[in-house]
């Protein structure tokens, strides 16, 4: 049996369970037994799991089974769910709503993606603040009381029914009558504590029950402690990213992993430096995505359509790298998706977009930063755009209406000419690659679900390292260079020839990659020691 523990954060599209998901679905499509072990998913847990196409997936909540928590379906709560004080506006905004009472705000209401309450905080006199986590199935799970530093003074965890279940404060946890039958223990430190011992408990039972368990775990933040106690009693192999591998709470972690399955050679290197010889010697390359064949059309497209993953890049390394993709793209009429980048990479990349557009087209400072921003993430956001437009027209001199006209076109082009998708999922890039002449990761860690994603549509590489999934002058080129990068991104997408033989190579190593095989890898190295 294996069990897969993922990575616990506030966003059901967090990144680093990209693995973990797609090594799921591996399993449960070729019929192995599996079970997702959930310690303390903090966002939506159904959302989730319908999000990543595992719903009805086996999984076993921790959290739940400490609540006693046995429903597994239920309706979320709406903002006209939520009791209002009297004669209390509610005014909506972007993450929910803001509750005012006489132009105070008393309490905030803050939504999923669904438009289900995820969280309420209420305003109460001496500056305390009453916190209400709820579940998506319609109940509060957690209530807490906060002073004015956002210090825990009292904590309340219930069941379905709205039974306190553990009460306490920022020290500990006292278990309430209704639930000492479970706990072996009438206090606990804080939460973790708690679910730890409820995990250890299943983990013991799946032991006496089943020959042979594996545990596969995605480490964060959130579920490090926990996985730690984990390692006391059973072989942990971790799955983890270039990031995860760099993140100094992990250290105990990665001290105790069984196996540790990253993307690339660097990730060992990086782990032989932090940690020595003797951890690196425990890791290895791991395969948790498959190829299949989807090839795609870009051939045949008008538009070059270029995907840039910007990873780990300094500040500087970015900028010249946009530089040179920019002109790339108006010397070949192409178009740049820009991916896997972030926030403050985002924000570099669209000053730098919109600085350029604004030195080439001054019609541009007609518009707010905001507009010409908005389109480059959600192309929903045009009609906006046009609307302003519009508007601004009707406000034009004669003369001011003529380099409107001429310019007007053009900006929009340009406009169009960029996409940036932070955080490009796995289907999505799937979807993008069909579309894509080039797919371009100069960071010390490629994506490996998107070099997969190229290979399954044919699509060449320029990666700055070695990779399982790059054959240098084969399926794409090792970049480490400026001038390297212009070359190599005008024969791709000028040299169709050029561009057919790596399409050859890549449909040639499909077959290395496929499910058979990434299943074989799996089992071999996880009954293989």
């Amino acid at each position: 049996m294996l069990v897969l523990v993922p990575g616990e954060h506030t966003q059901p599209d967090y990144a680093p369970n990209e693995a973990m998901i797609s090594l799921a679905r591996l399993m449960r499509d070729n019929e192995r037994e599996v079970q997702l072990l959930t310690v303390h998913h903090q966002s939506d847990l159904r959302l989730f799991l319908n999000r990543n196409d595992l719903l009805g997936f086996p999984t076993w909540d921790v959290l739940d089974h400490a609540l006693g928590i046995k429903i597994t379906e239920g309706r979320g709560l709406g903002l006209s769910d939520v009791p209002l004080p009297h004669q209390a506006e509610l005014i909506q905004t972007i993450s929910g709503a803001d509750v005012m009472v006489d132009d105070e705000l008393v309490k905030q209401i803050f939504v999923n993606e669904m438009g289900l309450v995820t969280r309420v905080e209420t305003n109460w006199n001496g500056g305390l603040k009453q916190v209400q986590d709820y579940d998506e199935r319609g109940f509060i799970l957690v209530e807490r009381m906060l002073d004015q530093q956002e210090k825990v003074l009292t904590q309340k965890w219930f069941d379905e029914y709205g039974h306190v279940v553990l009460e306490g404060n920022q020290r500990q946890l006292l278990v309430q009558p209704i639930a000492k039958s479970r706990f072996e223990r009438g206090n606990y430190p804080d939460l973790e504590a708690v679910l730890t011992e409820v995990m250890i408990r299943h983990v013991t039972k799946l032991k006496a029950r089943k020959a042979v368990v594996h545990f596969i775990a995605n480490p964060s933040q959130q579920n490090a402690a926990v996985l730690v106690d984990l390692q006391r009693l059973v072989p942990v192999n971790l799955l983890v990213t270039a990031n995860q591998v760099q993140d100094p709470t992990m250290a105990a972690l990665f001290m105790g992993a069984h196996q540790i399955f990253v993307a690339g050679n660097q990730e060992i290197i990086q782990l032989r430096d932090r940690f020595g010889q003797s951890v690196s010697e425990r890791a290895r390359i791991g395969y948790p995505y498959a190829t299949d064949l989807r090839l795609g059309n870009s051939a045949a497209s008008a538009t070059q359509k270029i995907i840039w993953s910007v990873g780990q890049l300094e500040s500087t390394e970015l900028a010249w790298q946009f530089d040179t993709m920019d002109l790339s793209i108006h010397q070949f009429q192409g178009q740049l998706t820009v991916v896997n980048c972030s926030d403050q990479q985002t924000q570099q990349l669209a000053k730098l977009i919109i600085s350029r557009i604004r030195q080439n087209y001054p019609i541009a400072d007609w518009f707010e930063t905001a507009e010409l921003t908005n389109v480059l993430f959600n192309s929903d956001q045009w009609p906006d755009l046009y609307h302003t437009a519009m508007a601004i027209q009707e406000t034009l001199s004669e003369t001011d209406e003529k380099l409107w006209q001429d310019q007007l076109g053009p900006l929009y082009a340009e406009l169009a000419k960029f996409h940036l998708e932070p955080k490009l999922t796995k289907s999505r890039a799937q979807s993008e690659m069909g579309q894509a002449r080039l797919l371009i990761d100069l960071s010390e860690s490629p994506v490996t679900y998107l070099q997969v994603a190229a290979i399954s549509a044919g699509v060449p590489q320029l990666n700055r390292v070695k990779t399982p999934y790059l054959q240098p002058g084969q399926n794409g080129r090792l970049v480490q260079t400026e001038s390297q990068l212009k070359e190599s991104i005008a024969m791709y997408i000028s040299q169709l020839n050029v561009w057919n033989e790596a399409l050859v190579a890549n449909v040639q190593l499909i077959p290395t990659f496929t499910s058979d095989q990434i299943l074989a890898f799996w089992e071999e190295s996880l009954n293989g020691d």
